[in-house]
């Protein structure tokens, strides 16, 4: 899913994807999922702020050739 995702963000001309998820145990499994595909944490972004039980990440992507103008691609909460 996160796969489909990503390319579906890349064929729009997106130049990264954000997302915010949880820093408690339950969500290790999703934060290795999303490191494991390149997201890497990074500051809070569209509103969040710091806090202890929530973690911003951030992929930058490769868009394909063929012209037009990128835009901004962020998924909520996970």
């Amino acid at each position: 899913m996160v796969l489909h995702l990503l390319a579906f963000a890349r064929d729009r001309r997106d130049r990264r994807v954000s997302l915010e998820t949880e820093t408690m145990e339950g969500f290790a499994l999703a934060r290795e999922l999303f490191r494991s595909v390149g997201f890497r944490p990074c500051p809070p972004f569209a509103g969040y702020t710091v806090i202890p039980y929530s973690i911003c990440m951030t992929v930058e992507l490769s868009v394909p050739s063929g012209g037009g103008e990128p835009g901004p691609a962020e998924l909520g909460r996970q």
